[in-house]
């Protein structure tokens, strides 16, 4: 809607380029969404092999299972935090009468990183890794945090037309 007005000339570059940067998301989040259920799948099969041949080079492939099985949704809460990032720009830049569109976008944004914390959760309570555990932790508080904030400050923007 922003591109048909001419009153929002002067935002078209840079909405191109919003634009080019949130396609690459959609792609990459699509993709981690396929890798998300992989993962999955390699975690009960780790555990299956772990329970027919206990012993370290079982308990090694389990660990290694359930770190790709955290990475997943913490590239996923990362990507959904960049869209979350872009949508305050686009709340600024972009037409009033998308804000509907936009607030329903921001919102899976913000709803992405808060359903990738859960996936990460789940898998740091098997990790073997304290250092490992320790720093997700404190990386997801400060991402659920910021996800929160920038949802926040996106929905006032579309909802007031200033932050």
């Amino acid at each position: 809607m922003t591109r048909k007005k001419k009153k929002y000339e002067a935002n078209w570059a840079e909405l191109e380029e919003i634009q080019a940067e949130l396609a690459g998301l959609r792609d990459n989040l699509i993709d981690l969404a396929k890798r998300d259920a992989n993962s999955y799948d390699m975690v009960l099969e780790a555990i299956r092999q772990r329970n027919a041949n206990p012993g370290d080079e079982a308990d090694k492939a389990y660990n290694d299972a359930v770190r790709e099985a955290t990475e997943v949704p913490r590239r996923t809460a990362a990507a959904s935090l960049r869209v979350l990032e872009l949508s305050v720009k686009v709340a600024v830049l972009g037409s009033r009468a998308a804000a509907s569109d936009s607030g329903v976008g921001i919102r899976l944004a913000e709803v992405g990183v808060r359903g990738a914390a859960l996936n990460i959760l789940i898998n740091l309570k098997d990790s073997a890794d304290p250092s490992y555990v320790r720093t997700v932790g404190e990386e997801l508080m400060r991402s659920s945090e910021k996800a929160e904030a920038l949802m926040r400050e996106a929905l006032q923007i579309l909802e007031t037309g200033s932050p």
